[in-house]
């Protein structure tokens, strides 16, 4: 009786726990991707995050605004869209044929950390005060307006590989959700299989 019931247990509780590992781990991987331009591992939600669409209906993702314009001038025709990290508004550049179009707002600028996790949004003057005042390191950082943002990304451009590769959950996420699912069913039927055994 006991072999009868110990073992569709164990199975059901392994798997039970390797689905919920599983499961967790899928939801933390498609909220994240690596920037396209850099590889720096980032949130898709995250306010310094940034999306670069291009005409074909594929999202890149990128850590800052000078990788997104790295990242745009590769595509040649794409929307970035980011937001002030002061009021969380959106804002927009277009890039035609390799080359800035338009930004909205026209007066959006990059506060320029010295890095990609410094390096922000922000839409007025007002938002760039603001953000001077809550960060120290953003105190006396020189700010850039939209075309010295997509021209300091023309010159890094031809020093970094631009990695095309889509996001996907990697193999063993898969893996794990597999197996969970796998014993969650196999369970069951080992119950039944020893239960008509021992018959």
């Amino acid at each position: 009786m006991k072999k009868t019931l110990y073992i569709p247990l164990a199975l059901l509780i392994a798997g039970s726990i390797l689905s919920v590992v599983g499961a967790n781990s899928y939801i933390n991987e498609s909220g994240t991707a690596l920037c396209t331009a850099c590889g720096m591992k980032i949130s898709k939600s995250d306010t310094s995050t940034l999306a670069v669409s291009s005409t074909n209906g594929q999202i890149r993702y990128a850590c800052c605004p000078v990788c997104a314009g790295m990242v745009g001038l590769y595509v040649k025709n794409a929307t970035i869209t980011g937001e002030c990290i002061g009021c969380g508004k959106e804002i927009t550049f277009q890039l035609a044929n390799g080359a800035l179009s338009s930004s909205n707002p026209a007066v959006a600028t990059m506060i320029s950390g010295g890095s990609c996790a410094k390096n922000k949004l922000a839409c007025s003057a007002a938002c760039e005060a603001t953000i001077r005042s809550k960060n120290d390191w953003a105190a006396n950082a020189p700010v850039k307006t939209s075309s010295q943002v997509i021209a300091a990304a023309q010159t890094k451009l031809a020093s970094v590989t631009i990695s095309d590769k889509p996001d996907s959950i990697s193999t063993p996420v898969y893996a794990l959700l597999g197996s969970g699912i796998a014993l969650l069913a196999f369970a069951p039927v080992t119950w039944v299989y020893l239960k008509k055994s021992r018959t």
